[in-house]
């Protein structure tokens, strides 16, 4: 799955899932994923992206807001596993 992230703090990632997608019957809270990362262009970014061990932290459906109805899958990065394109 390809999902922005909407939320970002210094130690995970947060990102918007449509609440009939496929990915939240594959995935829950603790569960620990590899994801790639790829930083948004306003992060103003050219290197590439890099691969992370992460944790689901929650799935939490958005209550207000122009994604009211979606839910919002909370994600702690673990580590760095290296540069996605090796």
């Amino acid at each position: 799955y390809q999902l922005k992230i909407r939320d970002t703090a210094d130690e995970g990632i947060g990102v918007i899932v449509r609440p009939d997608s496929g990915l939240l019957n594959l995935i829950e809270v603790g569960q620990v994923l590899k994801v790639r990362l790829i930083s948004p262009i306003e992060f103003d970014y050219q290197g590439p992206p890099f691969l992370y061990q992460s944790r689901v932290e929650h799935i939490t459906e958005v209550k207000e807001g122009p994604f009211r109805g979606h839910m919002l899958v909370g994600m702690s990065l673990l580590n760095k596993i290296m540069s996605a394109d090796c």
